[in-house]
Formats: structure tokens, sequence, C-alpha cells
């Protein structure tokens, strides 16, 4: 395990290095880009793609909201956006994304091919696009500009398992299966561990040693959560998904190993969990006397 240990620290400490290091070069111009690209199609194509991928508000519609429109079928609706996006894929224009496609294949490279939709939408998406650009057009534009490109899968959720992108090469399955042993590894220990423990359990369940994407991977599990402290364990425990004061006033004793007063209690439960409602002592208190 120790082995384990520092060949993730030194790997966490190299990641930062290296992304650190590293200038992402974001194309202001890909609006205009994408302007251009769409420019040629028959307007209700145009209409269709712009709409289905919210390319002007970031508001994606959906297939009966767009036939509900046109008074079509949802099979016609679809059938039109594969038809505008076979033209897009022939257009001159596209190799002017090239630049992007691949900055966006290294990206996924660096994260070992695989990437959890909502970290590629909600974490990356600023290092493709102008800081200017609104950040729900910037989501719909990178969905757009993945879903043109065959060396991008997109892998919809289940129940144990959000929705990955991955490159064509890329293997899925894989992750998924570390990740259901990291989940039977973790129903055994029955208690949270610290997220060295959990990447080193991780990296000797698979191929992969680079802590950064285990971490990642970590991502992708429905299953698998962490909490404030930072400490992964399985989702539905209660250390984990603190519903109420009374889950967390328990997870701060428990963090802090010693007995504590009401007052102090509440104290740690305020600076530490992101709360509408400040948490008071009497409550704390009538939670752990029940």
């Amino acid at each position: 395990m120790l082995c384990y240990l520092c060949s993730i620290t030194k790997n966490t400490a190299m990641a930062t290095k290296a992304t650190n290091a590293k200038t992402v070069n974001v194309n202001v111009n890909i609006p205009k880009l994408i302007t251009v690209l769409l420019s040629p199609l028959p307007e209700r194509q145009r209409d269709v793609v712009t709409k289905r991928f919210g390319l002007k508000d970031g508001k994606r519609r959906t297939l009966e909201e767009i036939g509900g429109q046109y008074k079509i079928t949802r099979e016609r609706v679809r059938q039109i956006e594969n038809d505008a996006k076979a033209a897009l894929l022939e257009s001159e224009h596209m190799e002017k994304f090239d630049p992007f496609y691949e900055r966006m294949i290294e990206h996924f490279n660096e994260h070992g091919g695989i990437r959890p939709e909502h970290r590629l939408f909600d974490e990356d998406v600023r290092k493709f696009f102008s800081a200017t650009l609104e950040k729900e057009i910037a989501r719909a534009y990178l969905h757009f500009l993945l879903s043109l490109h065959e060396q991008f899968v997109r892998h919809p959720e289940n129940e144990k398992f959000h929705t990955m992108w991955a490159l064509k090469r890329a293997d899925p399955s894989l992750v998924k299966r570390s990740l259901e042993k990291l989940e039977e590894q973790l129903r055994e220990h029955k208690e949270t561990v610290p997220k060295e423990t959990v990447l080193a359990w991780l990296a000797e369940l698979s191929n992969e040693q680079r802590a950064h994407v285990l971490e990642s991977h970590l991502a992708s599990s429905k299953t698998i959560g962490t909490n404030v402290y930072g400490e992964y364990g399985m989702a539905h425990w209660p250390e984990i998904n603190t519903r109420g004061v009374r889950d967390k006033a328990y997870l701060v004793l428990k963090k802090h190993a010693r007995p504590m007063h009401f007052k102090e209690i509440v104290d740690h439960i305020n600076k530490t969990f992101a709360l509408r409602r400040e948490a008071h002592p009497q409550t704390v208190h009538n939670e752990l006397i029940k």
C-alpha cells in the first residue's frame, strides 16, 4: 500500500506541475466559426440544429418541442438533424476546427481517454472557450462540436454511473469494472477512507496510476461519493450524504474523535457545511438526544 501511496503522491505533484506549466489555447473565434459552418445549411436544418443543441441560448429543445413547432413527427426532426450533421461533416469549413479537436483529444488523453460529462461541461469547458462567452452557450458549443467528430463517443448514464464521454479507442467498461470492485472493497471496509487511500485502492484495481486520472474515474461513479472532509465512501452512507443536522453533528464528532460541547459542534457545522441557514445549538442538542 505504501508504494502505491508514494506513487499517487508523486503523480499528483507531476500532474499539477504539468497543468500549471501548460497554456491552453482558447479559440475566441469558435462562435464565429460555428456561424460560418451553419450558414450554408437550408433554413430549417439550421434552425433544427441550433435548437437541438441550444446554440443561441444554451437551452436544448427536445425532438417533440421542435416537431410541434414545425408540425412534424419526432422521427422527422431526428432525420433533419442527421441530414444537417452529415452535410456539416462534408463542409470545407470543418478543417478550421482542427486545432480545437487536436486540443480536445489531447485533453481526453490527459484524463485516460474518458471524462464524466458533468466534469467536462462544468469544469473543463472554460479551457476551450473565451471567458467572455456565457457558460451555458459554451456548453452548447462543446456538446455540438463533440457530436460532430467521430473520435468522441457519448456513453449514457445508468443507475451506477454518470454519463461519460470517451475517445473512440477508450473502453469505459474497464473503468466501470474497476469502480465496481472498489465499491465492493468499500462495502467490506465499512468506513470512510482518505482520498489517498481510495486512489491507492483504485490504482491496484486498474492499470492506471495517475492520480488526476483516477480522480476523474471516481467522478464517474454514482455509488461512491466524498464528504466535506475529502473522505470517500458509499454515496448512501450518512458520513457521505449528510441529510440533516443530526448526520452533520455525528460526522463532526467522528472527525474530531473527542467529546465536544453543543456550541462547538454547531460552530464546526456552520464553518464546514454550506448551509442555507445556520445551525443552532438547541437544534443540535435536540437531534443528538433523540
